[in-house]
C-alpha cells in the first residue's frame, strides 16, 4: 500500500509544484514557475501531497495553497490570474 504524507511547502516541492500547475490548466502554464515561487514562499497556508518514499526527492501528487490576491496584487501572475477570471 501508498502511505500519503501532507507536509509543508518547501523549496524542494518547486518542480513538482510548477508541473501540476502548468499540466492542470492552460491558464496556469506561463505562470506556473511565479506561482509556486509563491506558494513556496507562502509557507503559513498551504501543503503538498507526497509518499514517505518520494518526499525527500521532492516529488508530490497534489496540493492546497491559497493566496490572497490583495497581498500579492502587484505580481504579473496574480493579475494575470485575475484578469482571466474577471474577463
Amino acid at each position: 500500500p501508498v502511505e500519503f504524507a501532507f507536509c509543508d511547502m518547501d523549496e524542494k516541492y518547486f518542480h513538482g509544484l510548477k508541473t501540476l500547475l502548468a499540466s492542470s490548466s492552460p491558464a496556469y502554464g506561463a505562470n506556473s514557475s511565479a506561482l509556486a515561487d509563491l506558494m513556496i514562499q507562502n509557507i503559513s497556508v498551504g501543503t503538498v501531497v507526497s509518499t514517505e518514499a518520494d518526499q525527500e526527492e521532492g516529488t508530490i501528487y497534489g496540493f492546497a495553497s491559497v493566496l490572497n490576491v490583495t497581498t500579492y496584487q502587484e505580481q504579473e501572475c496574480i493579475q494575470s490570474l485575475k484578469k482571466l477570471c474577471l474577463s
